[in-house]
């Protein structure tokens, strides 16, 4: 399952480089955007790390 997801996704998303993705990150505040869908909250800073730390994991 999880191998046709990205072979999907890929034929979508543009290819780029981790660096790339973290740094638009930052300066963007991208992760500053993750709520949870249920409860409409933000989580705490160290959920926010174990979300990007999963975002990537994927690449």
């Amino acid at each position: 399952m999880s191998i046709d997801w990205k072979r999907r996704s890929g034929k979508v998303l543009p290819l780029i480089k981790l660096i790339d993705f973290l740094e638009v990150a930052t300066s963007t505040g991208f992760n500053e955007q993750f709520i949870y869908a249920l409860t409409n909250h933000s989580p705490e800073a160290e959920e926010k790390a174990i979300a990007l730390s999963g975002i990537i994991a994927m690449a």
